[in-house]
């Protein structure tokens, strides 16, 4: 509990940093922050973190020592202006909670449409992600029957996708910025996710696991590049951005939470294959509510 809010007391602040890089190169920065940062994160460091399954105790200390001095080290190097100088403007009268209090704090549907759609996209494709991701180890074990291959399987699926998203990281962010698309790669990219989800089910043996995890690392590399930078785009006050950006980051840590509850009921109830349908569906609803957004053209 205490790292999920320490988390997210770094991230919503630091996915507002993007927002500090020239307009021109807005895309690369956002590709710099979620492709590369995620992927050596959350799949470099799970390679790495293997490492330590039989000294997990020196692997917490060392990690824990890893994230307070990056920290420190992201600070220094964005060097955030002070805002001690500014001035703010006198707080108005309380007023009771009401709905149209509430309202103030999140737009109605007819101005914020587009960020609301992001941030449903965010949610359902988190699902869909989250869903496998979470039981990837009991699906190794319970489903494709991997046995002493399960640790080689998982470790073969996080490299390939640590090499897509560095890739997509360094790549997916500039084109953006070249060419001025960024709504398609997105959207397009929860189809990586869906046909990842049924590479697994159909194919069942190694084939699978590589075709699960070049999909995959290509889907979520896309994603993270540029799935930041998207939302900056649709804000609806841009004098809150870190606001939205905080709520927003609420996909990550929602769905890492749901998803794994939402797997536990469909594999309990209708078994294992079911789980890659319901990751497939979850993933296209996402990338169909991002092709809505209407305020980003392309």
């Amino acid at each position: 509990m205490v790292g999920q809010a320490a988390l997210n007391f770094i991230v919503a602040p630091m996915v507002a940093w993007i927002d500090f890089a020239p307009e021109d190169g807005k895309g690369a920065a956002s590709s710099a922050y979620g492709g590369l940062g995620m992927a050596l994160g959350n799949n470099g460091f799970n390679v790495v973190g293997a490492l330590f399954l039989s000294q997990y105790r020196l692997g917490f200390v060392i990690f824990g020592i890893i994230a307070f001095v990056g920290t420190l080290i992201a600070v220094l190097i964005v060097h955030e202006p002070s805002n001690l100088e500014e001035k703010l403007e006198q707080p108005a009268k309380k007023e009771k909670v009401s709905w149209s209090a509430l309202s103030t704090v999140f737009p109605k549907w007819s101005i914020g449409r587009d960020y609301y759609l992001a941030l449903i996209a965010k949610m359902f494709q988190g699902v869909g992600n989250f869903a496998i991701t979470g039981y990837i180890l009991y699906i190794m074990t319970d489903f494709l029957h991997q046995g002493s291959q399960t640790q080689s399987s998982i470790q073969l699926i996080n490299m390939v996708m640590l090499v897509f998203g560095i890739l997509m990281g360094l790549l997916a962010g500039p084109a953006s910025d070249k060419f001025k698309v960024l709504k398609y790669p997105v959207a397009y990219s929860t189809i990586f996710l869906a046909i990842a989800a049924l590479a697994l089910f159909f194919f069942r043996n190694t084939t699978g696991i590589l075709i699960y995890a070049f999909f995959a690392g290509l889907g979520m590399g896309l994603w993270n590049a540029l799935d930041n930078l998207l939302n900056l785009r649709v804000i609806p006050d841009q004098d809150r951005v870190a606001f939205f950006l905080g709520v927003y980051n609420l996909g990550n840590t929602v769905t890492q939470a749901i998803a794994p509850i939402i797997a536990a009921a469909v594999i309990s109830i209708f078994g294992y294959s079911a789980i890659f349908f319901v990751s497939f569906g979850f993933a296209l609803v996402g990338g169909i509510c991002m092709l809505q957004i209407k305020s980003v053209a392309r």
